[in-house]
């Protein structure tokens, strides 16, 4: 199953943004493991995150990814370890 590492960094938190970009993950027809999450201890600090996004094909998993991207999140080059064909 082809998966990629991305990050999400900002007040994903209390804008709900993680939540949002999670459920867009599922809805398009993927699934996710939450590699990191630094989540900031005032309303200054920001949270990160670390997603893995897996999927049944690269198309999706490329689908996917490019649809979060659209709301912050960002990629690592994919690699051997990270990316299966």
């Amino acid at each position: 199953m082809p998966s990629q590492t991305v990050h999400f960094a900002g007040h994903i938190i209390d804008s709900l943004m993680l939540s949002k970009v999670l459920d867009l993950i599922l809805n398009d027809g993927g699934q996710y493991h939450l590699s990191r999450i630094d989540i900031g201890k005032t309303r200054r600090d920001l949270s990160h995150a670390e997603i893995r996004i897996s999927a049944a094909d690269t198309d999706t998993l490329e689908r996917i990814v490019q649809t979060v991207q659209k709301h912050g999140v960002t990629t690592e080059e994919p690699t051997a370890s990270t990316r299966e064909q």
